[in-house]
């Protein structure tokens, strides 16, 4: 697809890369939508999941798409299952120009 997006389980990240679509690209928050990704088994904290990222990423909830729930075969049941938050995908909206202006500076970078 010709946009911008990442995901990622690790707030840190998540909060590296809104930063630096902001300081390197002058993208804004609310240019920026939001989806959960999360195993099905974690239906029942939707609700918690969705108000960490949101603590995270102080966004307002009206830029949450829909929680992406993941099929799995598995029923193994971790030792994490209540700190788990799933991944969540930062998507720049209208990004196909931001993505080749990335892209050409990943080349310049790379020609080094």
């Amino acid at each position: 697809h010709g946009g911008v997006e990442f995901s990622n389980s690790d707030p840190l990240m998540i909060q590296f890369f809104i930063l630096w679509l902001k300081e390197i690209y002058g993208i804004s928050l609310n240019e920026l939508t939001f989806r959960v990704g999360i195993n099905v088994v974690h239906i029942n904290r939707e609700k918690e999941v969705l108000e960490h990222w949101f603590a995270v990423v102080s966004a307002p909830l009206s830029q949450f798409t829909k929680t992406s729930f993941i099929q799995s075969r598995s029923k193994k049941v971790y030792k994490n299952f209540d700190t788990h938050f799933g991944t969540l995908r930062v998507k720049v909206r209208k990004s196909t120009d931001l993505k080749r202006c990335i892209l050409g500076s990943i080349n310049g970078l790379a020609s080094h």
